[in-house]
């Protein structure tokens, strides 16, 4: 039976790296793959083939969204790893770990597992992994608004890269500072960073890597008020992706064409990008980017006066955001609802919101506050306006 085991566990190690990067994987192919690593793991012949083909599966599983039960499935190979007391196996299921978390918006699991693989590369003194740990720790931060923690991780990272000449890891790194500048507004230094990213996928043949850049690119040329560049983009990585079979990223590149046409007023793109994104995300049952979706559409429908599809896509996002504890993201619904419910003629409700957004927000010094706070400051003068009509 080990035999058998070890065998099918090859097979299909041979199987999946034979695949161009953008094949598509079918439901039964995974679950195949997926049953020989779980039987695989609990066989110690089979052991030095379940790290590779980890390794293979973890793209395909991360493009199918939550349904698989990966993360699961990952802790129940990091026990494993444990057990083996193969570190660089830790190492490796740590970091896939933390890439499914920080995708899904789970980022204190996600930080778990970083940290965890830090403390391992720190005893082993594994300079590569320490630098990958260091990338994707600063990309964590980043999305946490701790930016000045970000840059320095990032920047440690990509100077070990450098000198360990890994040109694939550099170009992630160089991508991970430009969203670092993006975020902070930093335009020309957010794109320096991203062509020199570009200059690196395209040296290694990365198209993910470069899908991936060329959504960043779109919503920096957004920010930019150059739609049509952003939109040339986004349409790049939609073809690639669509391509590929990778659902979670079609889903999330209509989510970036419903905002970018929604920036520019194109609502009628924009809720049809919008809704694309949304039936996607309910099937991968991604719950915060199917917050962020329904707060977009809530903006489109309270444009066209649909209050109560507006309403019910904006209260929908606030439970979201609630029972995650997502702060800015909550004030953030908060206010527009509250927006909505000023234009609506709602005045009562629209107080209700404006009041509780300052209760989350009023206090807070960090720098990604600020415009939330400047809006609360101005729908609170259009409420008052509103009184005297």
């Amino acid at each position: 039976m080990e035999t058998i085991i070890v065998a099918n566990a090859q097979y299909w190690l041979d199987y999946l790296r034979h695949m161009a990067p953008d094949s598509i994987l079918s439901n039964a192919d995974l679950e195949g793959a997926a049953r020989a690593l779980d039987v695989a793991a609990a066989t110690p012949a089979a052991w030095p083939l379940i790290r590779p083909l980890t390794n293979a599966l973890h793209p395909y599983m991360k493009r199918c969204g939550p349904w698989t039960g990966w993360d699961a499935f990952l802790h129940y190979l990091l026990y494993h790893a444990q057990q083996h007391a193969d570190q660089d196996a830790q190492l490796s299921f740590l970091s896939h770990l933390g890439d499914i978390h920080r995708q899904y918006s789970h980022h204190q699991a996600a930080l778990q597992a970083y940290r965890q693989a830090w403390r391992l590369c720190r005893r082993s003194g594994d300079r590569f992994r320490q630098a990958i740990t260091f990338s994707n720790l600063g990309d964590l931060y980043r999305l946490q608004g701790d930016f000045w923690r970000a840059e320095v991780l990032c920047r440690n990272a990509r100077d070990l890269f450098a000198v360990l000449g890994d040109l694939t890891c550099l170009a992630y790194t160089e991508n991970n500072l430009g969203l670092i500048d993006l975020n902070q507004r930093r335009w020309d230094a957010a794109l320096s960073h991203f062509q020199r990213a570009e200059r690196f996928f395209v040296q290694v043949e990365d198209e993910d890597g470069l899908a991936m850049l060329w959504q960043n690119l779109s919503i920096l040329h957004n920010y930019l008020r150059q739609p049509q560049e952003a939109l040339n983009y986004l349409t790049q990585a939609l073809h690639y992706y669509e391509k590929a079979g990778d659902d979670y990223n079609v889903a999330k590149t209509h989510l970036n064409i419903g905002n970018t046409c929604q920036t520019h007023s194109d609502y009628n793109r924009a809720e049809r990008a919008s809704l694309q994104a949304e039936a996607a995300f309910t099937q991968l049952e991604d719950h915060p980017n199917l917050a962020r979706v329904r707060h977009n559409l809530g903006m489109i429908y309270a444009r066209a006066e649909k209050w109560e599809e507006a309403e019910r896509c904006f209260l929908w996002a606030v439970e979201h955001w609630q029972s995650r504890q997502d702060i800015w993201n909550l004030a953030n619904t908060m206010g527009e609802l509250a927006g909505m419910y000023i234009a609506w003629g709602k005045r009562q409700k629209a107080q209700h919101y404006l009041d509780a957004v300052a209760q989350h927000i009023e206090q807070r010094t960090n720098p990604s506050y600020r415009g939330l706070q400047r809006e609360l400051a101005e729908r609170r003068e259009k409420l008052a306006a509103s009184r005297t009509d």
